[in-house]
């Protein structure tokens, strides 16, 4: 720079150069020296970028102390770059919001009581609507759609006292919206969460002492309509023992390839997708665990009791 002319350009003449730039050649320029770096933040000039990007009417300001820079990098980093619609069908506070895998649905929940699934092609509409204050719901918290978007799983919370720590976990059709199961779910905000494509976790909680306590993960069908009354429709995996007041608060399943569980274990980490010959590369969880011998889990060793 002190070698060239450039050192002498008046600011006006600079601002007027830099008005021909995008945001990102301008922060680019801001770094060659100090008189550049001062031009490039010029309040202005992020005004008029501000404006020529978000298409914003230019009869609203600025927020009260920050600078069109500072709302320019805000509306950048912190919201969607364009509002298509503003859905006000709840009556209170929106919760949660999940999408379907392909795309073209999602649900919300609320502490109206209500969850709505959703067509999201613009202009979105209600596809469904469930009261869930019908089955004694103080509001929904968490939905999951499954892997094939065919089924809903909806979270939560009973009615109560005022430490009730009970909730209940739905599954809904995405075929008419019939109710395929209802599952007592306890600490509420456990949430539930698939394990496949047609089995859902849930927890329940016992106390057995003074803070002491355990908790234990249920694996359930989705559909519960047994081909036998012989046949369970929910099995316990798991049991953990809790100390000090404390419990399983949250559940996340990994997808897993199938038959993961065959994987070498000497194999080196670029070959961890190898698995035995003649399996499948589709995604979701180990083949050997979508149909569970329902054996009670004291006597089997995949019903794990930790200590």
């Amino acid at each position: 720079m002190e070698s060239t002319y450039w050192n002498y350009v008046p600011y006006p003449v600079l601002y007027k150069i830099f008005q021909h730039l995008t945001a990102k050649e301008l922060l680019i320029a801001g770094e060659v020296c100090k008189l550049w770096y001062e031009t490039s933040r010029d309040n202005f000039l992020w005004k008029d970028l501000f404006f020529q990007i978000f298409l914003v009417d230019r009869s609203i300001p600025v927020l009260p102390g920050n600078s069109w820079y500072e709302e320019y990098k805000r509306l950048c980093y912190n919201i969607p770059i364009v509002q298509t619609e503003n859905l006000q069908d709840h009556g209170d506070q929106v919760l949660h919001v999940s999408f379907s895998h392909n795309g073209k649905y999602f649900a919300t929940c609320s502490k109206d009581g209500y969850v709505m699934v959703w067509k999201s092609k613009y202009p979105a509409k209600i596809k469904y609507i469930r009261n869930m204050k019908y089955f004694k719901w103080k509001y929904t918290q968490y939905s999951q759609f499954n892997e094939s978007d065919t089924l809903l799983l909806v979270s939560g919370v009973h009615f109560g006292t005022t430490n009730s720590t009970s909730g209940e976990i739905a599954v809904f059709s995405l075929d008419g919206f019939e109710l395929q199961c209802r599952v007592v779910n306890k600490p509420y905000d456990i949430f539930g969460t698939w394990y496949s494509d047609q089995y859902l976790l849930s927890g329940d909680l016992h106390w057995l002492a003074h803070l002491v306590s355990s908790s234990h993960l249920w694996l359930n069908k989705a559909s519960q309509e047994a081909e036998s009354e012989l046949v369970p429709i929910t099995h316990c995996l798991f049991r953990f023992y809790n100390r000090n007041a404390s419990s399983i608060r949250s559940i996340m399943i990994a997808n897993c390839l199938p038959n993961s569980e065959n994987v070498d274990s000497n194999t080196d980490g670029n070959n961890y997708l190898d698995v035995q010959e003649g399996t499948s590369s589709q995604r979701g969880n180990p083949l050997s665990h979508n149909d569970i011998k329902w054996i009670p889990c004291q006597d089997n060793k995949k019903g794990l009791q930790l200590y």
